[in-house]
Formats: C-alpha cells, sequence, structure tokens
C-alpha cells in the first residue's frame, strides 16, 4: 500500500512534530500498521552530565546542539503519522538548558534527601548556611535559607524520629526508664487542652549519691530547636573531683514565673530540702522570684557571666576589659581584710561602675566573702554551658530520641 515515495516525500505533510506526537489520531484503515508505541517524553534516567538529577525532572527548552528529538511524517490520505527518527537521550549539558537556570530553586525534600544520603550514620549536618552551597555544587539549584533550614530538620525527623510521635510514646517511655531506673521522679503537665506543657526527669541514682555531695546545685536553661520550642532545663551538681554531675532535667515552654515553679516544685520531691542548699542562677526575675518562695531556706547566688557584661557597658573612659577584671577579683575575694580596700579603690577609679553595682545589685549575691554559705569554686555558668553545648545537635530531636541520648551520655 506504502509506497518509497509516499515514504520519503519532503512536503508541507513531512515536519519536525516533536511537540505534537502527543496529539490524539483516530484510527486508519485496518491495514494500515500502527506505528511502535512511544516513551513519554519525560526522561526519567540519569543524566550523563554528573548532576544527578531526580526522576521526573522537566526542562522548558533543549540547547541548540542536542540532538535529542523526534522526526515524524504523516502517510497521505491516512491520519496516521510515521516516526522517522527518535533520539531519546540529550546530548548537552543541563546547564545549557535555559536563560533561566540560575533561577531553579530545590525544595526542602531535596535537601533532606541529599543530607540523609551524605551525612548518615550520626554524623552531625553543617549550617543552614553551608547546606546553601553545597547544594547549589552538587545538585546545581538555588535554596533560600530557609528551605535549608526546613530540609534540615525535615532530615532531622527522617533519623531521629517524628516529633508528634515522641508526645504519643512519652508515657510509655517513662515507664520503662523507671522500670529500670529504681528511684526515679518523674512527672508530666499537660495544658487545659490536654497537651504537653512540662516534663521533669531526676534518675534514682543522680538522687541518691547527691546526699554525700557539695550541697551546691546550678540551674540553667537553653533553647530547643525542635520546632517546638520550649525550653531544655538541667540541674547538675559537682562531684569531690569537680566533675561534672547531672541531677535533673526537664522540658518546659518558656522561662517565667509558673514554668520555673513547676520545675523547683519537682525538684523538691527529687532532693531532700535543707537549710545548706545553695543555687546558682542567672539573674533571670522569675529564678529570683521563685527559688525565694519555694526554698525560703535555701542561699541564692548568681553568676558573673551576665553581671560582668552589665559592668563593662557602664564602664566609661576607661579600658573597659580591666574594669571586668578588677570586678571579677572583687567577686573572688575570701575576707573582709582583702574585698574592703580592693572596694574602695575600685570605687574610686570607676564610679560609674561603682553607682550601677551599688542601685542595680546585692553585694552577698555575687560577692563570695559576703556569702551567707558555701559556694565553693562556682562563679560563672560555664559548667551548665559546656553540658548545653554537649547537646547541641539533640536539642534538635523529637523528645524521646534528645531524652534517650541525654540520659544515655549521663549513665557513661
Amino acid at each position: 500500500m506504502e509506497t518509497d515515495t509516499a515514504m520519503e516525500t519532503d512536503n508541507a505533510a513531512d515536519t519536525s512534530t516533536a511537540a505534537e506526537t502527543d496529539t490524539a489520531v483516530p484510527t486508519a484503515d485496518k491495514f494500515v500498521e500502527q506505528p511502535p508505541a512511544i516513551k513519554s517524553t519525560k526522561y526519567i534516567e540519569e543524566w550523563g552530565d554528573c548532576l544527578s538529577l531526580c526522576k521526573h525532572d522537566e526542562f522548558p527548552s533543549k540547547s541548540a546542539s542536542c540532538k535529542r528529538g523526534l522526526r515524524a511524517a504523516k502517510i497521505p490520505q491516512t491520519y496516521i503519522f510515521s516516526i522517522r527518527s527518535y533520539m531519546n537521550k540529550h546530548t548537552c549539558s543541563r546547564t545549557s538548558q535555559s536563560d533561566s537556570n540560575d533561577k531553579r530553586k530545590g525544595s526542602p525534600e531535596l535537601v533532606s534527601s541529599f543530607l540523609n544520603e551524605e551525612f548518615s550514620g550520626g554524623l552531625e549536618t553543617p549550617s543552614p548556611k553551608v547546606i546553601k552551597g553545597i547544594v547549589k555544587f552538587k545538585h546545581g539549584v538555588m535554596i533560600s535559607y530557609s528551605t535549608a533550614l526546613r530540609g534540615k530538620n525535615l532530615a532531622v525527623c527522617d533519623q531521629h524520629g517524628n516529633p508528634e510521635d515522641s508526645y504519643k510514646m512519652m508515657y510509655s517511655y517513662l515507664y520503662m526508664l523507671k522500670q529500670v531506673n529504681p528511684g526515679t521522679t518523674t512527672d508530666v503537665k499537660l495544658d487545659e487542652a490536654g497537651k504537653f506543657k512540662y516534663l521533669f526527669i531526676a534518675l534514682g541514682v543522680c538522687i541518691e549519691v547527691f546526699a554525700v555531695m557539695r550541697k551546691v546545685i546550678v540551674v540553667d536553661a537553653t533553647w530547643l530547636k525542635n520546632g517546638y520550642g520550649g525550653v531544655l532545663v538541667f540541674a547538675k551538681a559537682q562531684d569531690p573531683n569537680r566533675h561534672h554531675y547531672p541531677l535533673a532535667l526537664a522540658v518546659l515552654d518558656g522561662e517565667n514565673h509558673a514554668s520555673w515553679t513547676w520545675f523547683f516544685e519537682m525538684l523538691k520531691r527529687a532532693i531532700l530540702y535543707s537549710s545548706e542548699l545553695v543555687f546558682m542562677t542567672d539573674r533571670n526575675q522569675s529564678l529570683v522570684f521563685v527559688v525565694a518562695n519555694v526554698y525560703p531556706q535555701a542561699h541564692h547566688g548568681h553568676f558573673l557571666w551576665h553581671l560582668k557584661e552589665n559592668v563593662k557597658v557602664h564602664a566609661c573612659n576607661v579600658n573597659k576589659d580591666v574594669v571586668v577584671h578588677r570586678f571579677m577579683e572583687l567577686s573572688r575575694y575570701y575576707t573582709m581584710a582583702d574585698f574592703d580596700p580592693a572596694y574602695e579603690s575600685f570605687k574610686r577609679r570607676y564610679p560609674s561602675v561603682w553607682k550601677y553595682v551599688v542601685e542595680h545589685t546585692q553585694k552577698h549575691k555575687w560577692a563570695r566573702v559576703f556569702f551567707p554559705r558555701d559556694r565553693y569554686n562556682w562563679n560563672t555558668s560555664n559548667s551548665v554551658e559546656s553540658m548545653n553545648n554537649m547537646f547541641r545537635e539533640a536539642r534538635r530531636w523529637a523528645l524521646i530520641p534528645m531524652l534517650e541520648c541525654i540520659i544515655k551520655t549521663f549513665s557513661d
């Protein structure tokens, strides 16, 4: 039926119709041979330019040098098109496909998939700023800082579980924790809507051994980064070798009167009350108020870090670092014979700083010589800050994986 002439005619019907092959064509006479089935125009295999493209990627055009395409000719007196040539593979680089290539955007799912592949096995993922550059280099797409951050958080969920599932399993986890750690104190508080609000854990062995240690407890909080907010609180002591000794931990919704009151009430249940007890915290007003109300006979000292920063601000026409150094020396004196002359000299040389210290602080809160109990070597929050830094990555995880990491570290 078909002649060679008809098959090879270069008339108006012979066109480059790569874009028209998807047009529905009615079936012709039954004696006409049907053309072979054609694959989708979406190229779903990996390219040969080492860019590791994802499946189902689509592109607006191809470069002039690319040989990928399809050529068909209409068979005379029919509605059938005959495929003359079909090049299914690109011969150009993806980066040369479009003038808008640099405007292509990545997604959080792309970032998450990349991080799970490249940073598996518990490796700490880089910062969002670094992730932006790596994704651009590896995949040739631009992402924003927020996309990198969302992708990083999504990768954390993939590796360490979903936050919602952790809250659902919380009571089961705490039950098993008490079964394998006799004497452990735990408590959970929900809000009016029945949603998680506070969590407190004090391991039994930590509570038991604190009875023979120095009665100084350091309390500090650090922000969680798991998408739900809140703070992670540590209460810790110091063993005879001056090593960190954890006593309790808590997850609160923030640093306010209600949350701190609940935490210290729970701590009071775990730690035997004693008039020798000393608390060291920063100068958070809620902490000052709550410690005085929950532990009226305990003593409360302040870390010097925030105070010395305020001292530096009020230093005028002098070397600020020298002023801070002199103030820190004042806080460490053991006897009045050493403190009084040094304090008078400080007053004469730095009157503006002295005025701030007198009007906004209490000597017995920061000066060792006036402190009514033994605070030993506690002057800064470095010990708790080092613990916060140790769990920096875990603070991004869901609740139960984070707790498991912390408790395992305590056990080690």
